[in-house]
C-alpha cells in the first residue's frame, strides 16, 4: 500500500465502493467495455478475493482509480487483469501505471505464474492498453472481427 499525505493505493474497501462505482459510470457513458465492471467490482468487495480482486486509488477521500483484476477458476496460477481506470482529469499523473504494478505485485505474492488480458482493440480502450505493455504483458494473440466488424480481441500475456 502506497500512502502520502492525500494518496492512498490499497485492495479496495466497502467505503470506497460507491466512489469506484461512480468513477466507472461516469466513464462508461462513452465506453460500452466497461459496462461490467461496476457489478464486477461488487462481487470483488463482497468476495473471497480468490476470482475477483480490485484495487483503488484515493486522493483526499476521492476515489481517482480502479483496477479490478484476479485469479481464473480451474487453473493453476493463471491471473487476469480485468480493467484499470482513472479519472480523465487524473490522467498523465501515473496512477494507471501505479495500479497495474500493485496488481502484478499482488498476483505475484499469491503465487501467480502467468497474467493475461483480454481486451478490444478499440481507441477507447488504447491509455489501458498503454498501461499494460508498461508493465510486461505482450500481445499473445488477436482475433479479427471478434465483438464486430473491425474490433478485434486483443489477448496479451506476462509470464511471472
Amino acid at each position: 500500500m502506497l500512502v502520502t499525505d492525500t494518496l492512498t493505493i490499497r485492495r479496495i474497501q466497502a467505503e470506497d465502493l460507491s466512489g469506484a462505482i461512480r468513477l466507472v459510470q461516469s466513464e462508461a457513458a462513452s465506453n460500452e467495455w466497461l459496462d461490467d465492471i461496476p457489478e464486477m467490482l461488487e462481487a470483488a468487495v463482497s468476495g473471497d478475493g480468490r476470482e475477483l480482486r480490485a484495487v483503488c486509488i484515493r486522493e483526499r477521500e476521492q476515489v481517482i482509480g480502479v483496477g479490478l483484476f484476479g485469479s481464473i477458476a480451474g487453473t493453476i496460477g493463471t491471473a487476469a487483469i480485468h480493467a484499470i481506470l482513472v479519472a480523465p482529469q487524473e490522467r498523465g499523473r501515473g496512477f494507471g501505471s501505479q495500479i497495474a504494478r500493485f496488481i502484478r505485485d499482488d498476483l505475484q505474492a499469491i503465487g501467480a505464474r502467468l497474467i493475461i488480458a483480454e481486451l478490444p482493440d478499440d481507441h477507447r480502450v488504447s491509455e489501458y492498453r498503454a498501461i499494460l505493455w508498461g508493465i510486461g504483458l505482450k500481445e499473445e494473440s488477436r482475433i479479427p472481427d471478434y465483438y464486430s466488424d473491425g474490433i478485434s480481441l486483443l489477448q496479451m500475456r506476462l509470464d511471472l
